[in-house]
C-alpha cells in the first residue's frame, strides 16, 4: 500500500508545492487522509484484505 501513498503524495506535491512551498505538511496530511479514506471505503466492501489496486477504484470515487 505504500506505493499508492507515495503516488498520492507525489501527485499532490507536483500540483501544489510549486505555488506554496510552505504547504508541505498540508500536502502530506492530505495524502495520508485520502489514502486512509480509500482504505476505509475498500474495507466496507467486506473484503478480508485489500490490494493496492483496490485503492485506485476508491480513490477515483473519492476525488470525483
Amino acid at each position: 500500500m505504500g506505493d499508492v501513498l507515495t503516488g498520492i503524495t507525489a501527485s499532490l506535491m507536483a500540483q501544489y508545492l510549486k505555488a506554496q512551498p510552505s504547504a508541505l505538511h498540508d500536502v502530506i496530511s492530505a495524502a495520508v487522509c485520502l489514502h486512509s479514506a480509500a482504505a476505509d471505503e475498500g474495507a466496507k466492501q467486506g473484503q478480508s484484505s485489500l490490494l493496492a489496486s483496490d485503492l485506485l477504484v476508491e480513490l477515483r470515487q473519492l476525488l470525483n
